[in-house]
């Protein structure tokens, strides 16, 4: 978020498909924008690029933005095709079509003894697709008497038949764009009340750092 005492020229947001054209769509705290031109066919989507307030970078471009889900019976889902980009109301919509995997051994469904079990279905059928939308919206938030501006984000699903299991958001967010000076305050019991991330730290919020003295033999998993 924007602190607004500060000048607040606005988000914006880079959509990027796998063909290399950038589509650029402003997002403002009021909902003046406007959406880009539509490619004329259904391209691989790879990532959303840039996200700025003004000039600081909010997201580290190398790391794509999209999600993972599953299915209770093993369907993944980590490909999808751009759709284009919609005004809904003050909303920005980036459509896309979400594509299966079909190629996946294990489902999540485990036996009497916690072990994965094999997929009821070929790797060689045809892959599931469903409606898969990500959601872009200013926000305003007024916090110890302090207003600031920013934007939220949710994804949408669709589908009549196919029931998502889990849901991975792969994107992470830090100021600059990087990882420099991130400090970590009170994430669990089994980390530093504060600690500050590098890139040579070890550092997990589950203790698989320490895993051997925490739990015993194959216990983890289970």
């Amino acid at each position: 978020m924007d602190d607004e005492r500060s000048p607040a020229p606005g988000i914006s947001g880079r959509f990027r498909p796998s063909h290399g054209k950038d589509l650029q769509c402003p997002h403002r705290p009021s909902s003046s924008a406007t959406p880009p031109s539509r490619p004329t066919s259904a391209a691989a989507f790879r990532s959303i690029g840039q996200v700025k307030v003004g000039k600081t970078r909010l997201r580290n471009t190398e790391a794509r933005f999209l999600p993972w889900f599953d299915t209770y019976d093993g369907d993944v889902f980590r490909s999808f095709r751009f759709l284009g980009i919609e005004q809904r109301g003050g909303q920005t919509v980036v459509n896309t079509r979400a594509v299966s995997d079909p190629d996946v051994v294990f489902r999540e469904r485990r036996d009497s003894s916690g072990d994965l079990c094999f997929r009821n279905a070929s790797w060689d059928a045809p892959p599931i697709e469903a409606d898969f939308r990500i959601v872009v919206e200013p926000a305003r938030d007024t916090i110890d008497g302090r207003p600031f501006t920013g934007f939220k984000y949710w994804f949408e699903y669709d589908s009549d038949g196919v029931a998502i299991h889990r849901l991975l958001d792969r994107q992470t967010w830090e100021v600059g764009g990087n990882l420099n000076d991130v400090t970590v305050c009170l994430r669990n019991w089994l980390t530093p009340p504060r600690m500050k991330i590098g890139r040579d730290t070890t550092y997990s919020t589950v203790g698989l750092d320490k895993w051997a003295s925490l739990l015993p033999g194959n216990m983890w998993a289970r």
